[in-house]
């Protein structure tokens, strides 16, 4: 693997296994998170922020992994969404409006 430098215009090579230990180490540190966040969803501590962390670091490198944390991210934001707007209650029915099941109860 090489890269250029900004400054001097001039090529410098690294070698490759550097890449392989860097995404060896993402690997391995990734999926240490996302196992202990798992262990923390039946013990106490901050589990579902933890395996977030490590999908996090994890998508630095892999794909599938940044795939895995948008799937996530949009189902928690699809709960959240529905837990914060089944809160509110639905408004009465109008009058003159027949209610489900279409039987109108008689006036008092």
């Amino acid at each position: 693997m090489s890269t250029t430098s900004e400054h001097t215009g001039e090529r410098a090579t690294r070698p490759a296994w550097r890449g392989h230990a860097r995404r060896l180490v993402v690997l391995v540190l990734g999926c240490a998170l996302v196992v202990a966040g798992a262990a923390l969803l039946v013990l106490p501590g901050p589990g579902a922020i933890v395996i977030f962390g490590g999908l996090a670091l994890l998508s630095t490198e892999f794909a599938a992994a940044r795939r895995a944390q948008t799937w996530l991210l949009r189902r928690v934001r699809r709960t959240y969404s529905r837990l914060v707007g089944g809160s509110q209650a639905s408004p009465p029915p109008s009058e003159g409006v027949s209610p489900p099941g279409g039987v109108t109860p008689p006036p008092v």
